[in-house]
């Protein structure tokens, strides 16, 4: 069994971040409040930060079967940001992500999935918009078909294969611009 984890904590001071004044912009850069234009007005500043956070990651082998093997994996992380003196969250940090999967490695075949949690992000900055969680389900397979050509292989990527609407928390656009869909792809691989 493998086992790595983690409690950080970092305090910063005057900690540079962008800011959402609550005004939206046209292209020649007149604001106004709310949103009535396409463009978020967004002020760098300074104060003071704390951070902290925990992350964890697991494997374990399940089964032995001649020179392949079966392990499952897990992990989770998580993220807080608060401003010094009570001012608020941080804008624009990652939700807390939990998943676990199951991988096979052999000699000529790997393969391969990935359920993953990410949660809600209601801890939010000033002037931003709450963030739905989703699960994404990711997979993959390989197979190296010449035993003399190693760095040969042939591999299926599978991305969001549930096809969840997937919204990234700390994109400015995020309320506009979803993540992708679901992305299948065969990839052949020649390490020189």
């Amino acid at each position: 069994v493998s086992l790595e984890g983690a409690v950080w904590g970092s305090q910063f001071s005057n900690y540079i971040y962008g800011d959402l004044t609550g005004r939206t912009c046209d292209d020649d850069g007149n604001c106004v409040p709310g949103d009535a234009n396409e463009l978020k007005e967004l002020n760098y500043a300074q104060r003071d930060a704390n951070f902290w956070g925990m992350e964890a990651k697991a494997s374990a082998p399940l089964y032995q079967f001649g020179a392949g093997s079966l392990a499952v994996e897990m992990l989770a992380d998580y993220v807080r940001a608060t401003f010094g003196n009570g001012f608020g969250n941080v804008p624009r940090i990652q939700p807390f992500r939990v998943g676990g999967g199951l991988s096979w490695t052999s000699p000529s075949i790997d393969a391969g999935f990935l359920i993953l949690g990410v949660g809600d992000q209601n801890q939010i900055g000033a002037f931003e918009t709450p963030t739905s969680g989703y699960i994404d389900v990711s997979a993959h397979a390989s197979w190296r078909p010449f035993s003399d050509r190693p760095g040969f292989w042939v591999e299926l990527v599978g991305h969001n294969l549930a096809d969840e609407v997937e919204r990234d928390a700390i994109a400015l656009n995020k309320d506009v611009v979803v993540m992708p869909g679901r992305d299948i792809r065969i990839v052949l691989h020649q390490s020189l």
